[in-house]
C-alpha cells in the first residue's frame, strides 16, 4: 500500500507514471480523484482488481496501462465479453483495453450506417484528430449490438484492432 498525499495538491497533473513499484496495489488511488490525470501507468506494480476499479473511477482519466500486475485476465475478459461478439479470432486475444469516462471512441465522428443483413450493420466514422475513417461491423447478439470487427480505410478497407 502506498499513499499519495501530495498529488491532490497538483490539480494540473496530467501524466503519472508509477511503473516498477510493487508496493502499489491501488488501495490509495482514490486520493487522485481531484487530479486531472489523462494517463496513469501502473506497469510492474502490485495493482489488483480492487485497485483497478479505484483507478477507473478517476474522473478525467482516459488512458491506463497495467502490464505485469495482479489484475486478473478474467476481470478484463468480463469487459471484453460485454461489448465484443464471440467468434474465433486467430492469433488475437484481448490484452489491451482502453478506458475513458467519455467513451473509448469519443474522437470518432459518426458518418453513416449501412444495414447489411437483419443482424449485421456497418457504422462508418471518422477520427476528428487524424481524419482516419473506420468501419465497425456490428452484430446483433441476444438483446444487444456488439462489435464484431473494425476496419480502417487506408488503401481500401483493412482489418484494424478492436
Amino acid at each position: 500500500m502506498l499513499a499519495f498525499p501530495s498529488f491532490p495538491l497538483c490539480p494540473n497533473l496530467r501524466y503519472l507514471l508509477l511503473d516498477g513499484n510493487t508496493n502499489i496495489n491501488g488501495s490509495s488511488l482514490s486520493t487522485l480523484q481531484g487530479c486531472r490525470l489523462d494517463l496513469l501507468t501502473l506497469n510492474h506494480t502490485g495493482l489488483d482488481d480492487t485497485g483497478l476499479l479505484q483507478a477507473a473511477s478517476i474522473p478525467k482519466l482516459s488512458h491506463i496501462q497495467i502490464d505485469h500486475t495482479a489484475v486478473t485476465y478474467e476481470d478484463l475478459l468480463t469487459i471484453w465479453e460485454k461489448y465484443v461478439s464471440e467468434k474465433l479470432r486467430m492469433g488475437y486475444r484481448p490484452l489491451v483495453l482502453s478506458y475513458s469516462v467519455q467513451g473509448t471512441y469519443k474522437r470518432e465522428q459518426f458518418l453513416d450506417a449501412e444495414q447489411i443483413t437483419r443482424n449485421n450493420l456497418y457504422i462508418y466514422t471518422r477520427d476528428k484528430n487524424n481524419s482516419l475513417n473506420h468501419r465497425f461491423l456490428m452484430k446483433w447478439v441476444g438483446e444487444s449490438w456488439k462489435i464484431d470487427a473494425v476496419q480502417e480505410r487506408l488503401n481500401g478497407w483493412q482489418r484494424g484492432g478492436l
